[in-house]
């Protein structure tokens, strides 16, 4: 059985204890885990309760990378089950570490294991006889659209929306377009950026990125069928001088604020925004249209698809180019929209 170890002090709580006792029995439980490095600082195994308060009950003793999902087994072998749906792709320490931790601190021999499954399997009542199903709440009950969501409620909602959503990336880079190529790496840099603030438990601002990111994944494509006109630099150079002029007048209103970040745009533009990236962008196409034809086909080629590729999922996630986009002034700036388009122009111009 699972125990605090005699006369010394331990930081896992009974109810963690307990848990982990149950999941021996085969009960599958939840769990928490915080990991610094190699080393884990703690862990909580529940049946309920939100995460959100399980996950303060754990940063009590320390902060880290949180991890979170559901821990099965039966006798010496124990599961810690993470979901891709909730933005985990790999263990957060070694198996070895997670034995060395749950024997120093519940005195308990076992082999535990990690492992990534798409999405983390229901779990079951077991305080219900076996075979019964669980009651079904009146349907007025189950109708509350007054009060908000609970974290549960949002943290299964974004693990469904994220699966679907994978599908539909996994869909659209499957297609021979360039423009269906863009549309996913635009919406899988959104639905990334999402899974890292549902992996910090901030529901709320996942789901309306979400929102976004469905969006673009699902817009009708539009159809290309030839490459654009004009090299690389043409088509790029097109691209800014549409910008700078827009955001020479969003300058002008900008001036008048005494925010850094503001006055960053209002003095260097387009660069001030994109700080290093667009240098890193136009180094590149200044290599590609240096390299002779043959050249064009190897790394000259594959270090612009790089840069470019990384321009557009900045554009496509920066809050100051959404910020300049929606600017309060009713100034026209289309920062997203010209650049993504000309970004997709430059791949689509140099695909092999």
């Amino acid at each position: 059985m699972a125990k605090a170890k005699d006369n010394e002090a331990t930081s896992l709580s009974e109810e963690t204890l307990q848990g982990l006792d149950g999941v021996r029995r085969g009960k599958p439980r939840r769990f928490v885990l915080i990991s610094q490095g190699a080393q884990i600082v703690s862990l909580v195994v529940y049946k309920k309760g939100a995460l959100d308060k399980r996950l303060k009950e754990a940063r009590e003793s320390g902060r880290g990378k949180v991890s979170y999902g559901i821990v099965e087994g039966q006798g010496v072998n124990l599961t810690f089950k993470l979901a891709k749906a909730d933005g985990f792709e790999d263990a957060p320490v070694r198996d070895t570490a997670l034995k060395s931790f749950l024997s120093d601190e519940a005195d308990l021999s076992c082999k535990p294991t990690f492992e990534i499954v798409e999405t983390l399997p229901p779990l079951a009542d077991d305080d219900l006889p076996p075979g019964t199903q669980p009651p079904t709440q009146p349907e007025t009950a189950q109708v509350q659209t007054d009060q908000p969501q609970s974290d549960d409620a949002r943290a299964a909602e974004f693990r469904t929306r994220l699966a679907v959503i994978k599908v539909k990336l996994k869909e659209l880079r499957g297609l021979p377009s360039e423009a269906a190529r863009q549309q996913a790496d635009e919406a899988a840099a959104l639905a990334k950026q999402a899974g890292g603030l549902a992996q910090e438990n901030n529901y709320e601002a996942a789901l309306k990125l979400m929102d976004h990111a469905e969006r673009i994944a699902n817009a009708p494509l539009q159809p290309t069928t030839q490459k654009p006109a004009g090299s690389p630099r043409a088509i790029w150079l097109a691209a800014k001088d549409e910008i700078d002029d827009q955001l020479g007048k969003l300058q002008l209103a900008l001036r008048a604020f005494k925010e850094p970040r503001l006055e960053r745009i209002a003095e260097m533009g387009l660069h001030g925004i994109t700080d290093k990236r667009q240098v890193s962008l136009v180094t590149a196409i200044n290599e590609f249209e240096s390299a002779p034809p043959a050249g064009r086909q190897g790394p000259a080629r594959d270090k612009l698809l790089s840069a470019v590729k990384s321009f557009a999922e900045f554009v496509a996630t920066d809050p100051i180019v959404a910020l300049c986009d929606k600017n309060p002034f009713g100034i026209p700036v289309a920062i997203r929209g010209t650049l993504g388009k000309a970004l997709g122009d430059i791949r689509a111009a140099i695909a092999g």
